[in-house]
């Protein structure tokens, strides 16, 4: 059996699909219809304590990301994909058309004096990711020179949008005790959801003719049609229960975030779908043999019969969650005013679904279909760790300054960042320091507008409501 390497997410766009076109055909092909976005979210909403709430008043939250929209100049994308660009005829460069995005996530938090401390509920998007792109050609004609053996013309297009999707939401039920001026005791439940969505299609719509030319005899036209139209679909869910515990002696608060080591998460993945014998059905690219005029007539039974190649790629193995615990140690410089913290991370957020041995249907006669082994490797996680912050708020006024390190792993890759950054990189643990800035302001008493730019890591503009009941 032969094994092959494939990655679910189809993200392998930017490499050459075809060579120069030879004798005896011309060939006409758009560059790809390439265009991908990425959009990401983090909550920050959810790395404040627990001990900071208002002991005396009740009170409402409602925050929001405002979603930014970025677009990458295209003398970027057209460097990253030079190689590619000279395949094409049609006259214009291999550029891909990329953004990204920050997702609007929202947080809805309500905090009620009782019994002698607070009771807080909230409700968070903590982190979502998307990517979504579409792979294949959009346009491409294929046509034979007069004269030769076997007369062929296609016309057509190959269409693959994808689109994958991560997110992870908490609902927290906590509860906050002030024991006296110098004690409190706070302790949260958390409702993790964890949920991984993907899903495609792969569309097919050629049509044409062959017209072979036998010992001198012409056969006649022979219509070439192909209208395939298959789905991609995997969906897998995850709830679980985690603790949050923090305490305050004087200016001292210790505050204990517990994660997971590997949740598993249920569900399936499967794609199922067939290609005409002549693309690709991992890349979706047009065979480059039609410059070999033998090519055609060894194949000519195969356009005849409208051949096809079926892959199936299916798995029931579970999708691993992990996600780290946080213990952070804060000091009150200046009480409720002014306070630095650090943060130290045991363990890594990411996901895993892996199977080595999912089944592969590759054969160009779907009546003899063979069976071999291939991988499924969706290995992907990151590492932050040594959140250093200063934190102010005054009056209407606030601002959260600091540094953290972060990297990723991908499959067998470790430490992209590191290596990406090399000796230019500042390094703290396992991975690289990042900055963090964010700033904002509220106005008003009972009713209060918040807005808040998170200029670091990531940009990002937040708008938020406050009602003091």
């Amino acid at each position: 059996m032969r094994a092959r390497r494939m990655v679910a997410t189809g993200i392998m766009a930017l490499v050459p699909l075809f060579d120069a076109a030879g004798q005896g055909m011309k060939q006409s092909i758009d560059a790809p219809d390439f265009k991908a976005e990425l959009a990401v979210g983090f909550n920050y909403d959810y790395l404040k304590s627990p001990l900071r709430v208002n002991f005396d008043e009740p009170r409402g939250y409602f925050g929001v990301n405002i979603p930014i929209k970025y677009t990458l100049d295209q003398s970027v994308t057209s460097s990253l994909t030079s190689s590619a660009s000279g395949q094409f005829n049609s006259g214009d460069d291999f550029a891909p058309k990329a953004s990204a995005r920050q997702y609007p996530n929202t947080t809805i938090r309500v905090d009620v004096p009782m019994l002698g401390g607070v009771a807080s509920f909230s409700n968070m998007q903590m982190m979502h990711m998307s990517y979504s792109n579409v792979l294949g050609e959009p346009n491409f004609t294929i046509a034979s020179d007069p004269g030769a053996q076997v007369n062929l013309f296609m016309r057509g297009m190959v269409s693959v949008p994808l689109n994958i999707s991560m997110g992870w939401e908490t609902m927290n039920f906590g509860y906050a005790y002030e024991v006296n001026k110098w004690l409190e005791l706070a302790f949260n439940m958390s409702r993790n959801s964890f949920a991984f969505d993907m899903n495609g299609k792969v569309d097919v719509d050629i049509d044409g003719y062959v017209d072979p030319v036998l010992n001198g005899v012409d056969m006649g036209q022979k219509p070439l049609q192909y209208s395939l139209h298959n789905t991609i679909d995997g969906h897998y869910t995850l709830v679980r229960w985690t603790p949050t515990v923090a305490a305050r002696v004087w200016r001292f608060s210790v505050i204990g975030r517990f994660g997971m080591k590997a949740a598993q998460a249920h569900g399936s993945l499967d794609a199922k779908y067939s290609v005409p014998f002549f693309v690709d059905p991992e890349s979706f690219g047009i065979t480059d043999s039609f410059s070999n005029s033998q090519y055609l007539v060894n194949n000519l039974n195969r356009f005849l019969n409208g051949d096809v190649n079926t892959m199936e790629y299916s798995t029931t193995n579970n999708l691993v969650w992990k996600m780290p615990h946080a213990f952070t140690i804060v000091f009150d410089i200046v009480p409720n005013k002014l306070f630095i913290s650090y943060t130290k991370t045991v363990g890594e957020l990411g996901l895993e679904l892996y199977d080595p041995h999912i089944k592969h249907l590759l054969e160009g006669d779907t009546s003899t279909l063979t069976t071999t082994n291939d991988t499924l490797d969706m290995r992907i996680s990151v590492k932050t760790d040594h959140y250093i912050m200063l934190h102010g708020n005054f009056n209407y006024a606030f601002f959260n300054l600091g540094v953290y390190s972060m990297d990723v792993d991908f499959r067998n890759q470790t430490n992209i960042l590191s290596k990406a950054e090399g000796s230019h990189a500042v390094k703290l643990g396992n991975g690289i320091m990042l900055p963090v800035l964010s700033l904002g302001a509220t106005v008003g008493s009972k009713i209060q507008v918040l807005l808040e730019a998170d200029v670091l890591p990531l940009t990002a503009l937040k708008a938020g409501i406050i009602y003091n009941f």
